[in-house]
């Protein structure tokens, strides 16, 4: 910054760019830049990645890359590892390796009161599971409110097993909300047309017992329901990818299953 200072001071004295770069001990190219400048000079640390992150960038972008993980899981992955170092020195690194994205989407945010609302959905995901691949079906219920989540799981998505897993979210919670925000398959929905829309009637049947007023999603936009979109992002992220799941045994003599003993 002195440097900078004297330069231009000279300058306006009348010295030539020769007779500064002399007088200052500095070369003809550094004088120019400095007179050319109209920013008074920052100093700028050379970035370079931290120590403790470096034996394991290799590891890190094979995690984003290869295997699509977010940083809170690569995070929890590298710490398995021997990983010391600090979470915002991987978050540079990672938003470094990113590519800026433009969304030309804009979403108002919805919210509901307490005990108003409950978001019913779920995604098929095909895993290892004891030692083979098979396809499995989890079932995610998240109160609107609190963002309090439930998941349940199946090997298949029949109408039956679609319900029990919303009768499993209830009994999971204590309750129901006032109303249930679901997707338009043929268990819920048998027409989405708007001028010919007609529930199933035994999704009618369900939702009365549990006097629930149901509600659809507009066809083609998940947005409608987002509070249960991102939560099997989560699960995804930080559960599903990379892991290996063993398939459970058989239940000890003398346990049944709960639901037949519920009232």
């Amino acid at each position: 910054m002195e440097g900078w200072t004297t330069i231009r001071y000279l300058q306006a004295q009348g010295k030539s760019i020769h007779a500064i770069a002399k007088e200052m001990g500095v070369t003809r190219k550094v004088v120019r830049r400095a007179l050319r400048s109209e920013e008074r000079p920052r100093y700028e640390r050379a970035k370079r990645t931290n120590p403790k992150l470096e034996p394991y960038l290799a590891q890190i972008r094979e995690l984003y890359f290869t295997k699509h993980l977010i940083g809170s899981r690569i995070l929890r992955e590298l710490r398995a590892v021997g990983y010391s170092g600090g979470a915002t020195a991987l978050y540079d690194y990672l938003r470094g390796l990113r590519q800026p994205q433009l969304s030309s989407k804009v979403t108002m945010r919805f919210e509901t009161e307490p005990g108003q609302q409950a978001q019913f959905d779920w995604s098929p995901y095909t895993i290892e599971l004891g030692g083979e691949l098979r396809r499995v079906v989890v079932y995610g219920m998240t109160l609107g409110y609190s963002r309090r989540k439930h998941y349940t799981a199946s090997l298949d998505e029949r109408q039956g097993s679609i319900f029990e897993a919303i009768e499993e979210c209830l009994w999971h919670f204590g309750g129901a909300a006032k109303e249930l925000l679901v997707d338009n398959p043929k268990a819920f929905v048998l027409d989405t047309r708007p001028a010919h829309f007609r529930w199933n009637p035994q999704f009618l049947e369900l939702c009365g017992h549990y006097r629930i007023k149901p509600r659809a999603c507009i066809p083609y936009r998940p947005r409608t329901k987002g509070k249960i979109e991102r939560p099997f992002f989560y699960l995804e992220q930080q559960f599903i990818q990379g892991h290996q799941l063993q398939e459970p045994g058989p239940l000890p003599r003398g346990t049944g299953d709960l639901r037949a003993r519920r009232p």
